[in-house]
């Protein structure tokens, strides 16, 4: 059962510009996007493939591709586009990442909560170190487990999330590396 996953945002400004009201915090272009996702997952997850993206098979997507009710909102925000990276894992499953784009620093931040209230989450994990406004979040239903990170970076919001259906292994453990490689990833764009 593949859970539809919480999706991420940023903005398209120029590299080294400041970020509204923050100088010096890194502004993204949809040109980041895939090469920020472009971490692959740890090698705890198994032998790893890129797999279908969770938006028809494309990686690139916009507010049409999402749900109708996270539209509104994210449009306030200042949604530019997204990418969305999936990874078939032999060990835990699918290990997906995902990438808003915004205008401004200002409207990826007002775009974290209603992102974060998309997925439903049984129990809080800690993010430190994964940037402005982090979050984890493991849900458990039967076999199916699913341990998913958002956060903040500029106008970036970047969300990564480990499905597995019926793996024993220590899912936390392993969904905390990817997003530490793409956080990585991105302080260096």
């Amino acid at each position: 059962m593949r859970a539809f996953p919480i999706v991420v945002a940023g903005s398209a400004l120029v590299v080294g510009s400041s970020v509204a009201g923050n100088p010096g915090q890194k502004m993204y272009t949809a040109g980041d996007l895939q090469v920020v996702l472009g971490a692959k997952p740890p090698a705890a997850a198994g032998a790893c493939r890129v797999t279908d993206s969770f938006f028809g098979g494309k990686a690139a997507f916009n507010l049409r591709d999402l749900p109708a009710t996270m539209r509104a909102p994210l449009s306030r925000a200042g949604f530019q586009n997204g990418y969305n990276r999936v990874w078939s894992c032999s060990a835990v499953g699918d290990a997906a990442s995902f990438a808003f784009l915004f205008r401004s620093g200002q409207g990826a931040a007002a775009a974290v909560p209603p992102l974060k209230s998309l997925q439903p989450c049984v129990r809080q994990i800690a993010a430190r170190g994964l940037g402005n406004q982090s979050w984890g979040c493991f849900s458990a239903r039967g076999s199916d487990r699913q341990a998913l990170y958002g956060w903040r970076r500029g106008n970036l919001v970047l969300v990564a999330e480990t499905l597995c259906e019926g793996w024993s292994g220590p899912i936390a453990s392993v969904a905390r590396t990817h997003p530490g490689a793409l956080e990585g990833r991105a302080t260096r764009r």
